[in-house]
């Protein structure tokens, strides 16, 4: 999202216009200039690129070492060993959904 916004600004684009060549919804694209503005540095993994999150309906099996609720529906089921710097930007990220 910031490579988009930044072409945006390199291009003198609108939003709108650089959301429409992307494919992407104006809504997300919208949201994503207004969070960037306010944290330039989104939740990551260590390569720098967005984490995937998974949705299921149902609790998948698991022997995670702990289960983080984060009191919106949503459970983060989290191995020993994690990267806790990279955990806690995940559930800030998911907090804010």
């Amino acid at each position: 999202m910031a490579a988009l916004l930044a072409r945006r600004e390199a291009e003198g684009l609108s939003l709108r216009a650089i959301a429409e060549d992307a494919g992407i919804p104006f809504g997300t694209l919208s949201w994503w200039s207004w969070r960037l503005r306010q944290d330039p540095t989104p939740a990551v993994d260590a390569e720098g690129g967005f984490v995937e999150l998974v949705a299921t309906a149902q609790p998948e099996p698991s022997d995670a070492d702990l289960v983080v609720a984060l009191g919106n529906g949503v459970d983060l089921r989290v191995r020993r060993g994690t990267d806790v710097d990279w955990l806690r930007e995940v559930v800030v990220a998911l907090r804010t959904c």
